[in-house]
């Protein structure tokens, strides 16, 4: 035999074996090995989001809550507050400003906040920048009638105190 032919047959060995047998799948309902080795911020966030997955908002929410209030050092928190507050508002374009209830505009706006203040350098920060934005320009509600959004009451006062102009005569 040539020198070397000797390691590169055993390398066509490996190659060519059979791989090993796969270890067994957990049994329903326990976690599979690496995910009891992950942090327990990483499984709480990863159980809101499978949560969200089957369309139970309500258990996802209060799994990401949990997240950004039991872990708040966590770097899921930044993601986790957003995904809550996304869930909570969910506009996200001009024509769906207007359809949250205040109590969900207040909730997300503080979440949002603290977002953008806590976790100013993550990721997440401008996104969460850009939905105060929107909430911002959501309608304020009124004892006395409809609702006007607050961009264009500011707009209104300064427009109010212009006099109105005299009619012109239109060329015939």
């Amino acid at each position: 035999m040539r020198p070397g032919a000797a390691a590169w047959s055993s390398v066509l060995l490996l190659l060519l074996s059979p791989a090993p047998p796969a270890s067994p799948a957990p049994a329903e309902g326990q976690p599979a090995a690496a995910e009891e080795d992950r942090p327990l911020d990483a499984r709480t966030y990863a159980q809101g989001l499978d949560q969200l997955r089957q369309g139970k908002r309500d258990e996802a929410i209060q799994a990401l809550r949990k997240v950004f209030q039991d872990f708040p050092d966590s770097p899921y928190a930044p993601q986790a507050l957003l995904k809550t507050a996304d869930l909570i508002y969910p506009a996200s374009a001009w024509d769906q400003i207007g359809s949250a209830s205040p109590a969900a505009i207040k909730d997300a706006g503080d979440m949002l906040a603290a977002l953008s203040q806590k976790y100013r350098s993550s990721r997440e920060a401008p996104r969460a920048l850009v939905k105060l934005g929107y909430l911002s320009l959501e309608p304020a509600p009124t004892a006395t009638g409809p609702t006007t959004p607050t961009s264009v009451r500011a707009c209104a006062r300064p427009c109010a105190r212009i006099p109105p102009s005299p009619p012109t005569s239109s060329p015939a």
